[in-house]
């Protein structure tokens, strides 16, 4: 579904009215989740799919959300209208997802064996250590 909506809007809506088959919210302000889930289900699958979503996001991000400083969000993605402002979570974790799916050469970067790149960890870790 979510795919879908990419290949449609070259972006997703903030909110999908799925009765009316239309965004109910128009913006997009380059949030991570897809890219995060295609990066997570290539590394599990190896299934090229993944990597030409990761290559359609990253065309669609320099066409539509480029800016003169780095990217901006999407006012509107049916008129393909920017916003003047890039949440920091478009650099800390969009771009990062998807220069992790593209990293996947034996020359990689990161020990992806010995990295943790959720924090949330250490909650489980600290509650764990407190019954032991």
């Amino acid at each position: 579904m979510f795919w879908k909506l990419w290949e449609k809007y070259n972006a997703i809506p903030e909110r999908f009215d799925y009765k009316a088959k239309k965004p109910s919210i128009h913006s997009y302000p380059l949030r991570p989740e897809f890219v995060e889930s295609s990066y997570m289900l290539y590394t599990v699958t190896k299934n090229p799919f993944y990597l030409e979503i990761g290559k359609r996001i990253l065309t669609d991000l320099n066409t539509f959300m480029r800016a003169p400083c780095g990217f901006a969000a999407m006012k509107n993605i049916v008129s393909n209208k920017q916003e003047d402002r890039m949440e920091s979570f478009a650099l800390s974790e969009t771009l990062k997802y998807l220069y992790l799916l593209f990293d996947t050469g034996s020359n990689s970067f990161f020990n992806y064996d010995f990295t943790i790149w959720n924090l949330n960890i250490l909650y489980v870790w600290k509650t764990l250590t407190f019954f032991f």
